[in-house]
């Protein structure tokens, strides 16, 4: 959130832009632009994201790099996959060695801290075993491989925009890529049955991005980690303990337009936001 929307754009886009969905089609006609004509969809989490694209697909089994976000395994756990954990590499926090994939598994290859993976080796790999593919690239808009961006090497991919993500909005929201219209036709069923944030919802998103604008300051940031955290002998706060045992609302609702305004005013300075990513 920091740095890419602030506390005014927040309200002033909430109050003004609830209503319609002209800012969803502009968003959405731009990442399909950007990932080369593919098609796309908007959803309202990363993690959601996850679990429509494992949802549809017929294969049992998903293998999942053992360092991941949790959310990650909780959208594979919802979509009723068998999950195998490969070897995560210390150095890179890459997996590339996916051993035991066949035609009925779903590779979930990850870009960890946008720092590409050996992609190119994971797709030889998915295509001599008929494995689908499937990018994580949650922190790795930008990123590229051979000058080929990452998201354009798998069947699917997504993208991630909660709060710290390189486009940021409050609370949470996703990306689908598919290959061709044919791979996103598998979830466009699921993705018609969405519906529009409820006011209380909103009302929600709209308080955790106050919150987050106000922990911009460097001082109020260190009494709420101290508040919510490290008082109670944690490193960070979290969602909940473990993993989540049912989906929550971001599993069923839209994108709010109001959030998919403040999307677009980022996207008209993506550029020098991904190069001070790099720098960072």
């Amino acid at each position: 959130m920091r740095g890419n929307n602030n506390l005014i754009q927040i309200l002033a886009f909430f109050v003004f832009h609830r209503k319609g969905h002209r800012y969803r089609k502009s968003v959405e006609n731009y990442f399909s632009s950007h990932y080369n004509g593919r098609p796309v969809a908007l959803t309202a989490s990363g993690r959601s994201a996850i679990y429509f694209i494992l949802n549809a697909l017929p294969q049992k089994k998903v293998f999942i790099p053992a360092y991941t976000c949790n959310v990650v395994v909780e959208a594979a756990t919802f979509a009723g996959k068998e999950i195998h954990y490969v070897h995560t590499d210390e150095n890179t926090f890459n997996s590339d060695t996916f051993d035991g994939i066949d035609n009925d598994s779903i590779v979930l290859a990850t870009h960890q801290y946008g720092l590409p993976s050996n992609i190119e080796k994971i797709v030889d790999h998915c295509r001599k075993a008929g494995a689908v593919l499937l990018e994580d690239c949650a922190q790795s808009l930008g990123s590229k491989v051979n000058e080929v961006e990452t998201g354009l090497f798998g069947d699917y991919a997504i993208v991630s925009f909660n709060m710290s993500k390189l486009l940021t909005l409050p609370d949470s929201g996703g990306l689908i890529v598919a290959k061709d219209q044919t791979a996103m036709s598998r979830i466009e069923n699921e993705l018609s049955k969405l519906v529009e944030p409820s006011t209380e919802q909103n009302r929600k998103t709209l308080r955790h991005g106050i919150q987050s604008c106000l922990l911009s300051n460097g001082y109020l940031a260190k009494l709420y980690h101290y508040l919510f955290a490290e008082r109670h002998g944690r490193m960070q706060t979290y969602e909940h303990d473990g993993l989540a045992s049912e989906r929550d609302s971001t599993y069923f609702t839209l994108l709010a337009e109001w959030k998919c305004a403040l999307l677009m005013k980022q996207i008209k300075r993506i550029d020098r936001i991904i190069e001070r990513r790099k720098e960072i």
